[in-house]
């Protein structure tokens, strides 16, 4: 059989109900989660039990939903690496850039064709 993993969930919720933040509690990390009034995942961390941060990521949104923009950062919540998104009107993800401390690492280009897409890295 293999060992339990057990968790305690906290939340805290925004006037209208939605979730503002979950914090999960393991035996040995706990994370937090934090979302805006649209329901959006707005950052995500997680801690030693001792409180140290581990790693910690953090979401940006346009207005209408769609990630532009994701942050990774260290133990010394320091910025590594982040990746930035681009989009057309239909909400199609056209352009994805990676960078890594600062220096552009990545670049990849969507292209679509009904009712399938396809995507080409540049």
């Amino acid at each position: 059989h293999k060992d339990k993993m057990t968790s305690d969930f906290e939340y805290e919720f925004y006037k209208s109900g939605k979730v503002k933040t979950e914090t999960r509690i393991g035996e040995s990390e706990y994370a937090e989660t934090r979302f805006d009034e649209m329901g959006n995942i707005t950052e995500e961390a997680v801690y030693d039990i001792g409180g140290a941060l581990i790693s910690r990521y953090k979401y940006t949104y346009d207005k209408n939903g769609n990630k532009i923009k994701i942050e990774q950062y260290n133990e010394k919540n320091e910025l590594g690496a982040y990746t930035e998104n681009e989009y057309d009107s239909e909400g199609n993800i056209t352009l994805k850039k990676d960078y890594v401390e600062g220096s552009l690492k990545g670049r990849t280009e969507y292209k679509y064709q009904n009712p399938v897409y396809c995507y080409k890295a540049k």
